[in-house]
């Protein structure tokens, strides 16, 4: 027993002074790791580059309203981690099935106008005014760069951001007339372009976080989500004013995005 702890502890002791292997950065000789690092090597640097995106746009979390429409936006990468943007969009609004439906809220008056002898149709709901167009100017911040190794030969890339800005939009309010019953009547401003671009126009404040993926040099997939809200007016408490409040609009876009230059 004595002779083994001895002969435990004299290896011990000889690897502690033993010398390490020794440090290759390029141990297979094909220069992979000859530069900088890999995560710290962007193999898609965007400063200095300007980017074209463009973005199919769908709204999320709807209550009265949803959207679908399309974004167009520039971004310009003036630093390896910050961006400004001008983004324009088009939108459609429709009513849902909380409004819509034979049992929802308009169908509800539809029914009780039969009962007292008729009475106004128009919903009265707070979010209830649906978005034709916007433009906002906004801030990009990426602090989150890395990659994907799929297989060997696809050098795939991700970019994780998030975004502020301030912009305006417009709006419109849609109006229920004509009852039959409550499955049949008239809605107005109905269709992709009625009631204007910037029509009804609100000053609104966004925010939202992203991810970008290079698959090409000048290519990429793109995905966001977006809060943007503008100040309303409704008569929550039915006194007859009206209360101003934050109207929320959630989105969630998708598409290509061009790097320039």
């Amino acid at each position: 027993m004595r002779i083994t702890i001895v002969l435990l502890w004299t290896l011990l002791a000889g690897s502690a002074f033993a010398a390490g292997p020794e440090y290759s950065n390029d141990p297979f000789g094909d220069s992979d790791f000859a530069g900088a690092p890999a995560i710290e090597d962007s193999g898609y640097p965007t400063l200095g580059r300007g980017e074209v995106s463009l973005l199919f746009a769908t709204s999320m979390i709807d209550k009265y309203t949803k959207h679908l429409g399309g974004v167009l936006d520039f971004t310009y990468h003036f630093s390896d981690t910050m961006g400004a943007a001008l983004s324009v969009g088009m939108l459609n609004g429709q009513l849902t099935n909380i409004v819509t439906d034979p049992a929802g809220v308009i169908g509800n008056k539809i029914t009780k106008c039969t009962e007292v002898g008729g009475c106004d149709i128009n919903p009265d709901l707070p979010d209830y005014a649906q978005m034709t167009g916007m433009i906002d100017a906004i801030f990009e911040w990426s602090p989150f760069y890395g990659k994907i190794n799929m297989v060997s030969e696809l050098d795939a890339s991700m970019q994780i951001y998030y975004l502020a800005g301030l912009g305006v939009n417009g709006t419109r309010n849609i109006e229920a007339s004509n009852p039959v019953s409550a499955a049949d009547y008239t809605l107005s401003a109905q269709g992709f372009g009625a009631g204007g671009f910037l029509d009804g126009m609100k000053v609104n404040g966004l925010v939202g976080a992203g991810i970008r993926f290079f698959f090409l040099e000048r290519l990429a997939l793109r995905a966001e989500f977006r809060d943007l809200v503008f100040f309303d007016k409704f008569d929550f408490d039915k006194d007859g004013v009206e209360d101003s409040y934050a109207s929320h609009h959630w989105f969630g876009q998708f598409g290509l995005s061009f790097l320039l230059f």
